[in-house]
């Protein structure tokens, strides 16, 4: 796992990522960003544009405990956070049949080592693991 302490670091990629949120009111569940090969910190904004209530789980790295909040129809709520591991949604409401509808917006930095500076997501030891084990 990636240290999330960036202050050793000299440059950081900032990234924003944007989504909409369209799932079934079922009280499923899911996970709708992962980091992979980094533990960046940010900022994520959960939208909810529907009649359904949300329910946001936010997983940070294993010190650190995850953020639970509910996100009531038609408001938002915005996380700073560090140590971004995944975030994971699931939608109740009163009839099944319905959709839970919102956007997702994160804007999230991670340090720039040696490794991704050549390629920005995979080292190219780790490429070549992958493609030996294909």
């Amino acid at each position: 796992m990636y240290d999330c302490h960036y202050k050793k670091y000299k440059q950081l990629i900032t990234e924003e990522i944007c989504s909409k949120i369209n799932q079934s009111c079922d009280g499923i569940l899911r996970v709708i960003w992962k980091a992979i090969g980094v533990l960046p910190s940010g900022t994520v904004k959960i939208q909810n544009t529907s009649d359904c209530y949300m329910i946001v789980i936010i997983k940070r790295s294993n010190d650190q405990k995850p953020i639970f909040a509910i996100v009531p129809p038609s408001t938002e709520k915005i996380f700073t956070i560090t140590c971004i591991i995944s975030v994971q949604l699931a939608c109740i409401g009163a009839c099944r049949e319905k959709k839970c509808s919102g956007c997702i917006g994160l804007l999230i930095h991670y340090p720039e080592d040696d490794c991704r500076r050549e390629s920005r997501h995979f080292c190219n030891q780790e490429i070549k693991q992958i493609r030996n084990g294909l």
